[in-house]
């Protein structure tokens, strides 16, 4: 009858439901099959455009930072078009309460401060229980935008299989304990290391029909990882995806350590200027975009190493070498395409 609406429930997926869908509708209409075969797919390819943009609008908003003012944006700038910015950053690092490990920690800052590019960093912090490598790895994970850090004292097998689908998309991971985690814990780092996402099959029950049913849960990267152990050795596959450096624990260094704690004590550090430096090192990395690389020096560099090793240890030197021109995107020209230039201190950058 005229006015009358036609509803009825349908499984976009399921061929056989919109088979005889079709042939309803197209009885009901007095319409060709192929007239509504047509409509009925073109509905099915907007919808998965539509949920497409959604998702993408959803990973935008999942990680909201903290807005910078006016007066910060141009703080941030100037600092970073000032000469000698790595030096600088370190020496900013050393006030914000980070004692000795000079060359440790200013590589940690970098390798933690890829975690919003787009090609990100991951490293192994090696040590003796007790030796300090847990609490260097949290200091430098402090420098970073607290919206943007995960940290885990320990992962259970299937943790990473939970998150929602955008949960850890440039984040940086913070693991204190890698020697505790189990294999299916590995693989699921390694994949959101290397891949950037994970896939796993579910059972799921559809919400109209309450039938159970096949399903797929995503849980997308890139991360950032910054992890610490006392194993001298990693799975061989995992050595290869990160980089690997171990602490220091000479004597000079516990003397600066112990001198720094009998300081603290004493109230001959003002932890007020600490936090001051490490507020404004987070809101340096708030400022920098995720601007992509052109690096023409690369291929210069022929890595002294086994074939075996070479590929991907070529990939991590060149994400680092870029990770280095991304720090310094006040200083450095871009080309037609808006991508930061790599200049040859980039690469000779000494750290």
């Amino acid at each position: 009858e005229t006015g009358k609406k036609l509803r009825d429930k349908i499984e976009l997926y399921e061929y056989k439901q919109v088979d005889r869908f079709i042939k309803a509708v197209s009885e009901k209409l007095c319409v060709s099959e192929n007239v509504v075969d047509d409509g009925i797919h073109q509905f099915i390819d907007d919808l998965e455009q539509k949920r497409e943009v959604q998702k993408m609008e959803q990973q935008e908003s999942e990680i909201k930072e903290k807005p910078l003012n006016t007066y910060e944006i141009e703080q941030c700038v100037n600092f970073g078009k000032e000469k000698g910015l790595i030096n600088n950053l370190n020496n900013l690092i050393g006030h914000s309460g980070i004692v000795g490990e000079e060359k440790n920690r200013l590589f940690l800052f970098c390798i933690a401060s890829s975690h919003k590019m787009k090609k990100t960093l991951h490293v192994v912090v090696q040590g003796s229980s007790g030796s300090g490598k847990t609490h260097l790895i949290k200091k430098v994970a402090d420098l970073m935008p607290e919206e943007r850090v995960k940290r885990f004292t320990r992962i259970s097998e299937k943790s990473f299989y939970n998150y929602g689908e955008f949960d850890l998309v440039n984040m940086l991971i913070v693991l204190e304990d890698y020697d505790g985690m189990k294999e299916e814990a590995e693989f699921a780092l390694r994949e959101l290391q290397t891949n950037e996402i994970l896939i796993s099959s579910t059972s799921k029950k559809d919400e109209i029909t309450g039938e159970i049913k096949s399903g797929e849960n995503k849980v997308r990267g890139p991360i950032a990882s910054m992890v610490a152990t006392t194993h001298g050795e990693m799975y061989h596959d995992n050595e290869t995806r990160v980089f690997f450096i171990t602490i220091d624990e000479t004597e000079e260094q516990t003397k600066k350590i112990i001198a720094f704690k009998n300081q603290i004590s004493a109230g001959e550090i003002n932890q007020g200027e600490q936090e001051k430096s490490k507020l404004f090192i987070q809101n340096f990395i708030r400022s920098l975009k995720p601007l992509k690389v052109k690096n023409t020096w690369i291929k210069h560099i022929d890595l002294p190493v086994n074939s075996d090793q070479k590929r991907r240890l070529h990939s991590l030197f060149e994400a680092f070498c870029e990770q280095i021109t991304i720090i310094h995107q006040y200083q450095r020209k871009r080309d037609e395409n808006g991508r930061l230039i790599t200049e040859k201190k980039d690469i000779d950058t000494e750290i």
